[in-house]
């Protein structure tokens, strides 16, 4: 593993992405913290998604050993600049879930690649809490056959999306915790 590379990141997320809030905010889980991560803030430099991108090549790749192509994404906006920067870096295809399926034209609801049966998956997210929209991504694809190899989060702020993955036998990572922010786990 790159640990400069990891570091670079992490050093990127605390100074772009982190702020302490004086009053709690609920998160999308409907969570309440203090702390705020917002990573498309972090990242949205060209060169912050490039390393970003970088990183999470090199976890997958050092835990998939991929010989052929993949196809990488998950659901909208958390995971598509990192979809896309992965895509970008590696040849890899990309997809993005939508939240609900368009109501007019293809009405899809998997953008990007069309993810068939035997499609070889890996499902990002860019900050996980319960992993609900990791869970809802991974059904998307798994509705259309195709085979998840990994569910990766660039951030995890609990436990409880290990939790969740696990018991539905999907291999789970996430790069960096709510303990490298030194932040509570939520």
């Amino acid at each position: 593993m790159n640990e400069k590379l990891r570091n670079s990141v992490l050093t990127t997320i605390r100074s772009k992405g982190y702020e302490r809030r004086k009053e709690p905010f609920v998160l999308s889980s409907g969570k309440l913290s203090y702390d705020y991560v917002d990573l498309r803030k972090a990242f949205c430099s060209g060169n912050a998604l490039k390393q970003a991108g970088l990183l999470l090549i090199d976890y997958i790749v050092d835990i998939l050993h991929p010989q052929n192509s993949l196809t990488i994404g998950g659901m909208t906006m958390g995971a598509d600049p990192l979809a896309h920067a992965v895509s970008v870096i590696s040849g890899w295809n990309w997809f993005s879930v939508r939240k609900q399926e368009k109501s007019h034209g293809t009405q899809n609801l998997i953008e990007g690649t069309p993810i068939t049966k035997g499609t070889k998956v890996v499902v990002i997210e860019d900050t996980t809490t319960t992993g609900s929209s990791l869970f809802k991504a991974i059904s998307a694809v798994k509705a259309c056959g195709g085979e998840i190899l990994l569910a990766i989060s660039m951030l995890n702020r609990s436990t409880k999306a290990q939790e969740l993955l696990s018991k539905n036998d999907i291999k789970f990572l996430s790069i960096f915790t709510y303990e490298d922010l030194s932040i509570d786990p939520i």
